[in-house]
């Protein structure tokens, strides 16, 4: 049990470090500003919320899990590198709304065409019993991983201490 767990470990681990990378990669061939990968996620989680008529400051903090205050400087610098506009709600000057600009939505583009590229290519490998445990799996993984950040972001307490 002890080489499963390990095992496991070991390829969680090394599969979100290369589908990091492959991201990043895929950022700066694609961007010529080197978008990071939170940067690009909160381009997506934008594009996201503009759907469904959400893309307030404090909407995007919340699905960030981060405060209105880390969510505006993170969306100040995106406007300054020209991929998000932020305009005042005209019924309420203190809400903000957020607009994806031209060019955050042709690296929205090209992200989503490299997503349907790569599930495409791991699609054709499996079998359906496959794709239905993936799915699954892939949501547990995903709830469990929302769960721990839930708990670990409350006990504010550093696992390794800082030397003096």
């Amino acid at each position: 049990m002890k080489a499963l767990k390990n095992n496991l470990s070991d390829l969680m681990v090394k599969s979100f470090y290369n589908m990091y990378n492959l991201v990043e990669l895929i950022l700066k061939i694609k961007s010529d500003d080197s978008l990071t990968l939170k940067e690009s996620y909160l381009l997506l989680v934008t594009e996201r919320l503009i759907e469904t008529k959400d893309n307030t400051v404090s909407n995007i903090a919340s699905e960030l899990k981060i405060s209105n205050p880390a969510a505006s400087l993170a969306i100040t610098s995106l406007v300054k590198k020209g991929y998000l506009k932020r305009t005042n709600e005209p019924s309420d000057r203190r809400i903000y709304i957020i607009e994806l600009t031209e060019k955050a939505k042709i690296i929205l583009e090209a992200q989503a065409s490299f997503r349907e590229q790569i599930i495409a290519e791991i699609l054709i490998k499996l079998t359906m019993v496959d794709k239905v445990v993936l799915q699954n799996m892939l949501n547990k993984v995903d709830d469990f991983i929302l769960k721990d950040f839930n708990r670990i972001k409350k006990d504010t307490k550093p696992i390794v201490k800082k030397e003096k």
